[in-house]
């Protein structure tokens, strides 16, 4: 049986990892204006520059930023249909997503309270949780990718 690909991440990825879960718990906690631009901008800027950056890449990079690339948006258009008001169906309320960071918000455990008090506090939070959802899709769907581009190179026979 041939050798599957393994996955194997660098320091770097890991930094890169263990930032990104930091400022999501700091954006979270304290979902204040400053924070949603951050997360917002760095999203985008994230998923702006990826197809970019996959034109520029090579073999299984370009495969995880393509990945990354279409996964982020496609969850990204489907929560801003709702936002620009583009159905009447309120489509952002049906994404798993949004539920769980409603139910989030209204666990009576966690610290919510100054945000369930003010309505915009609320929005950010909903904002930014989903920013960070398009983020976590995003890196789930360039490792699938990924890993279908090293399936089909294995698959191949070499001349």
């Amino acid at each position: 049986m041939a050798d599957m690909p393994r996955f194997g991440y660098s320091l770097l990825a890991l930094f890169g990892f263990v930032t990104f879960t930091a400022m999501g718990c700091a954006a979270l906690t304290n979902p204040t204006s400053a924070w949603l631009a951050a997360i917002v901008s760095h999203g985008m800027a994230c998923i702006l520059l990826a197809p970019v950056a996959a034109i520029y890449s090579r073999e299984d990079t370009r495969a995880f930023l393509a990945g990354f690339a279409i996964v982020a948006w496609a969850y990204q258009f489907f929560f801003l249909i709702d936002t620009l008001g583009w159905r009447d169906i309120n489509v952002n309320s049906l994404l798993p997503t949004s539920q769980l960071l409603e139910f989030l918000g209204d666990l009576e455990g966690l610290d919510y309270e100054h945000v369930k008090k003010d309505g915009e506090s609320m929005q950010r939070l909903l904002y930014i949780g989903e920013m960070l959802w398009t983020i976590l899709f995003g890196f789930v769907g360039g490792l699938v990718a990924r890993y279908l581009y090293l399936r089909r190179e294995r698959d191949v026979p070499k001349n």
